[in-house]
């Protein structure tokens, strides 16, 4: 009997570790801003000075790992995505200037977003090959400009846009 509730005691502590470890804080200590950046020069005149977070029972951490954990879109080869320029220019494809303009949520360079990916792109590898993907994110991040600010809505609808286009 003792053996069995030894065992079990080994199991319950061997769940709790494995479970421990999977949280985004055990991979290192979170950004509190999230990454976030505003962009001052949005090409649609939607400019935000500051970003902010809903109180919706997701911290840092949850955001963060909902980011940059990859779902294994491996869509282009990264070191390709990271240099790839427009013709005839010398502006990268990946600059903010030009996701910005397609409304992807820029951000800054963090501990796991080393090259400051838009919110849900990020670096996978397989195979031992690097790739640019897409996360959940990507679609399912959201960010609402007003006054200024931006809000962003982690898990939201995949539009973003200006409550000033929809008051009278």
């Amino acid at each position: 009997m003792n053996v069995l509730r030894i065992l079990n005691n080994i199991g319950i502590c061997l769940a709790c570790t494995i479970f421990a470890g999977c949280t985004y804080v055990s991979q290192g200590f979170p950004d509190e801003d999230r990454g976030a950046l505003p962009n001052a020069n949005d090409n649609f005149g939607d400019t935000t000075t500051s970003i902010v977070y809903p109180e919706q029972n997701w911290d840092a951490s949850d955001s963060l790992w909902f980011y940059n954990t990859s779902q294994g879109s491996n869509l282009m080869d990264y070191e390709i995505f990271l240099n790839l320029e427009f013709a005839n220019s010398d502006m990268l494809f990946r600059s903010n200037e030009n996701l910005g303009r397609y409304r992807y949520l820029l951000q800054k360079a963090t501990r796991d977003n080393e090259k400051a990916l838009p919110v849900g792109w990020v670096k996978d590898s397989y195979n031992g090959k690097d790739f640019i993907g897409f996360t959940c994110a990507a679609c399912h991040t959201t960010q609402v400009n007003y006054n200024g600010r931006g809000i962003r809505i982690d898990g939201g609808p995949a539009i973003k846009v200006s409550a000033e286009d929809h008051v009278a």
